[in-house]
């Protein structure tokens, strides 16, 4: 059977720096085989973001508490325009992390792509790229590659959280990606590279969670808790580079067999 070219929707985001600070620097893609898989997981941030009727965090329930008395956004502990226009993996209480992490892993229709970089190595790669940005699109490409070659007869839509509002930084890193892509793998659909504000990106903070998630495992090894969760959605775990992961979280670059994943897509493309 023939398909015909179905698209994917990616959605990036970060943890960590490429600066000194920290000793990991992880990018995650949260990928979704359609638009109907994206709002599903949208809807569980846009519920936590207007308050669920059950938290498990206690101060989130006394804030609550208090602005359904009438109290205002700096009496109930936060700025309306900050605090509720974004949920942020740092921002939650563990509880919170838990719950959302089950609710988003339990979404069918999504899989997960990651690149893990030890900062020591970052150091070495400045010699060549002379900049942090342009490591940034060398690590970005890396985990493209590693998308398009799992489904290499689909288009891509690929998001990621806004950086910077320089149009030419995003031109720069599109073209970056799209070379790296068409040079390194016989890939040659489209991909179409834009970038959001994740304050109006529900998928993008929802990103923000599993990547902060994934980051963790990795900067405390002694907990591995939310990692754990986000674990069987993991396609592709990459920890760069190699020779600095031998007693890494998944003892080395990992991949799980993304075909139910795959089948999904197939079933979506011939239901077209």
């Amino acid at each position: 059977m023939v398909y015909y070219m179905h698209m994917i929707y990616a959605y990036l985001d970060e943890s960590g720096d490429l600066g000194r600070m920290g000793e990991y620097f992880t990018l995650l893609a949260l990928v979704f085989s359609g638009k109907p898989a994206a709002r599903r997981v949208s809807r569980i941030i846009k519920t936590q973001l207007n308050g669920p009727r059950k938290s498990t965090d206690k101060q989130h329930r006394e804030t609550l508490r208090n602005c359904n008395r009438g109290a205002s956004g700096l009496e109930c502990g936060f700025d309306a325009k900050e605090y509720k226009a974004e949920l942020k993996f740092a921002r939650l209480s563990r509880l919170r992390k838990l719950e959302i992490l089950k609710e988003i892993s339990g979404v069918p229709d999504h899989v997960v792509f990651y690149i893990t970089a030890q900062k020591k190595s970052i150091g070495q790669l400045r010699y060549r790229y002379f900049n942090t940005d342009l490591i940034y699109y060398h690590l970005a490409s890396l985990l493209v590659i590693e998308m398009v070659q799992c489904f290499p007869r689909e288009q891509f839509q690929i998001v990621f959280d806004q950086r910077n509002g320089n149009p030419d930084c995003l031109r720069a890193m599109a073209d970056h990606i799209r070379i790296q892509v068409y040079t390194r793998t016989d890939y040659r659909r489209s991909i179409v590279v834009g970038q959001d504000d994740s304050r109006n990106n529900l998928s993008i903070q929802a990103a923000d969670l599993l990547v902060g998630a994934v980051h963790s495992g990795y900067v405390r090894r002694s907990r591995r808790e939310f990692l754990d969760i986000v674990r069987p959605r993991v396609v592709a775990g990459i920890e760069y580079p190699a020779d600095e992961f031998r007693n890494g979280v998944f003892g080395g670059s990992y991949e799980s067999d993304p075909m139910a994943f795959v089948s999904y897509v197939a079933s979506a493309v011939a239901a077209d």
